[in-house]
Protein backbone atom coordinates (compact mmCIF):
# COMPACT_ATOMS: atom_id res chain seq x y z
CA UNK A 1 0.00 0.00 0.00
CA UNK A 2 1.10 3.52 -0.90
CA UNK A 3 1.75 6.16 1.79
CA UNK A 4 -1.27 8.59 2.27
CA UNK A 5 -0.32 12.00 0.34
CA UNK A 6 -3.59 13.62 0.93
CA UNK A 7 -3.88 13.72 5.10
CA UNK A 8 -1.23 14.65 7.48
CA UNK A 9 3.09 14.11 6.88
CA UNK A 10 4.44 10.92 5.30
CA UNK A 11 1.57 9.01 6.24
CA UNK A 12 1.42 10.29 10.21
CA UNK A 13 -1.02 12.84 11.47
CA UNK A 14 -1.53 14.44 15.23
CA UNK A 15 -5.00 14.10 16.50
CA UNK A 16 -6.30 15.41 19.38
CA UNK A 17 -9.94 14.61 19.17
CA UNK A 18 -10.28 11.02 19.72
CA UNK A 19 -12.07 10.51 22.80
CA UNK A 20 -10.70 6.50 23.19
CA UNK A 21 -7.54 8.08 23.42
CA UNK A 22 -7.99 11.18 24.95
CA UNK A 23 -8.64 9.85 28.39
CA UNK A 24 -5.56 7.88 28.73
CA UNK A 25 -2.75 9.23 30.83
CA UNK A 26 -0.20 7.35 28.72
CA UNK A 27 1.17 7.18 25.23
CA UNK A 28 -1.05 5.77 22.91
CA UNK A 29 -1.07 4.78 19.18
CA UNK A 30 -3.92 4.45 16.78
CA UNK A 31 -3.22 2.54 13.48
CA UNK A 32 -5.18 2.79 10.12
CA UNK A 33 -4.26 0.53 8.01
CA UNK A 34 -6.19 1.74 4.73
CA UNK A 35 -8.86 3.96 3.32
CA UNK A 36 -12.10 2.04 3.38
CA UNK A 37 -13.51 4.73 0.75
CA UNK A 38 -10.29 3.85 -1.41
CA UNK A 39 -11.41 1.42 -4.07
CA UNK A 40 -7.75 -0.05 -3.79
CA UNK A 41 -7.57 0.18 0.15
CA UNK A 42 -10.91 -1.62 0.72
CA UNK A 43 -10.00 -4.52 -2.31
CA UNK A 44 -6.81 -4.91 -0.24
CA UNK A 45 -8.21 -4.72 3.43
CA UNK A 46 -10.57 -7.45 1.99
CA UNK A 47 -8.14 -9.64 1.63
CA UNK A 48 -7.23 -12.18 4.49
CA UNK A 49 -3.37 -12.52 2.81
CA UNK A 50 -3.49 -8.69 3.10
CA UNK A 51 -4.59 -8.65 6.92
CA UNK A 52 -2.34 -11.27 7.75
CA UNK A 53 0.85 -9.37 6.08
CA UNK A 54 -0.19 -6.56 8.02
CA UNK A 55 -0.31 -8.30 11.59
CA UNK A 56 2.67 -9.89 10.79
CA UNK A 57 4.17 -6.26 10.01
CA UNK A 58 2.62 -4.52 13.11
CA UNK A 59 4.04 -7.18 15.26
CA UNK A 60 7.68 -7.18 13.77
CA UNK A 61 6.95 -3.06 14.13
CA UNK A 62 5.86 -3.42 17.72
CA UNK A 63 8.53 -6.08 18.89
CA UNK A 64 11.38 -3.70 17.51
CA UNK A 65 10.56 -0.91 18.93
CA UNK A 66 10.22 -2.55 22.42
CA UNK A 67 13.91 -4.34 22.18
CA UNK A 68 14.79 -0.83 21.64
CA UNK A 69 15.80 -0.83 17.83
Amino acid sequence: MTVSDYYGHNGYISRNDLAGLNLTTMPKVLIECGNMPNRTDARLLTSPKVRRDIAVALEDAIIRFLAGH
